[in-house]
């Protein structure tokens, strides 16, 4: 009879230490801006997910447009149009790359379109630029500070045909 109370606290230790690692798991989805940056041969491009309401928000921070933590100061009563075209031009203008110590002048590769990651509006910015390089050896990369924290992936694609049937080991 007394390993009864001793199974009952294993059992609820171990609920307790189940819900911990449930609650943990689902603390790290990502809710931060996030991008993607692909570099190919030739060609850069950066797939910007942002919490355009929140990035907002701060830019309309008078303050910390004045110490310098953010790029602009969108004014409360500016237009929706005033609004994308500011926050367009502050996301061209204070995005830096550099690939093989070589700026890269990014342009709007696409306009913004909303999208719904996770719960979260997110919109999608498109960026990109040509380079020089066949074989880019090192990338650098800045977001203006008002998007705040950037989740960043960098993907560099290879590319091989495959005939039917065929198997290809791609080495990294």
């Amino acid at each position: 009879m007394t390993n009864f109370p001793l199974c009952r606290k294993i059992r609820i230790s171990f609920l307790v230490i189940s819900l911990c690692v449930c609650a943990s798991a689902s603390a790290h989805e990502l809710q931060n801006n996030s991008a993607q940056v692909i570099l190919r041969d030739g060609q850069l491009e950066i797939r910007l997910l942002v919490d355009r309401e929140k990035w907002i928000k701060s830019l309309q921070n008078a303050q910390g447009w004045l110490t310098g933590q953010t790029n602009a100061f969108i004014s409360p009563e500016m237009t929706g149009a005033e609004v994308t075209e500011a926050t367009l031009k502050v996301l061209v203008n204070n995005t830096k790359v550099i690939v093989n110590q070589k700026i890269l002048l990014l342009r709007l590769h696409q306009a913004a379109q909303k999208s719904v990651d996770a719960g979260h509006s997110l919109t999608q910015y498109r960026l990109s630029s040509p380079h020089p390089f066949s074989n880019p050896e090192s990338l650098s990369v800045t977001f203006p500070a008002s998007l705040g924290d950037v989740y960043v992936s960098v993907v560099r694609p290879q590319y091989q045909q495959m005939n039917a049937g065929e198997t290809h080991e791609f080495t990294f």
